[in-house]
């Protein structure tokens, strides 16, 4: 009888919706760190791009300036996306924009993510004040 009282009371005061904001919480936050690296990221790879470039150019040797072109090339697809022509040897404003916007949009997807669980957290699952607009009429 005595262990019955306890998990009721137990239950009782769980805050299972309090719990999900939590979880939501931190796993956004790391989101939302993961997604800020990525976008500083892109932006470092495209802004040196060109300067990767320049030094490939300025090899001598026709095969090793071709294996730093395509290790740029490579570089910049691995962390922006962005896929190259054969001879292209600069970014179109397209391509840039395409490459930066993604990162942001994914920290702006995290960041509303983060919202959503403090929300959960901070008052106990209520998401809109449409209940405390009811309660004062």
């Amino acid at each position: 009888m005595k262990k019955e009282a306890f998990s009721n009371a137990y239950w009782r005061n769980f805050h299972f919706k309090k719990l999900i904001g939590a979880f939501i919480l931190f796993g956004s936050l790391m989101m939302i760190l993961g997604a800020t690296a990525l976008m500083f990221d892109s932006w470092d790879t495209m802004k040196n791009f060109p300067d990767c470039i320049k030094k490939a150019n300025q090899t001598n040797d026709a095969v090793l300036a071709q294996l730093k072109y395509t290790d740029c090339k490579t570089s910049l697809h691995d962390i922006t996306g962005a896929q190259l022509k054969g001879g292209q040897t600069r970014l179109t404003t397209r391509q840039f924009w395409t490459g930066l916007l993604w990162p942001i949009a994914n920290l702006f997807f995290w960041a509303v993510a983060f919202m959503i669980g403090l929300m959960l957290y901070s008052r106990n699952g209520c998401c809109c004040g449409a209940h405390e607009y009811h309660k004062r009429k």
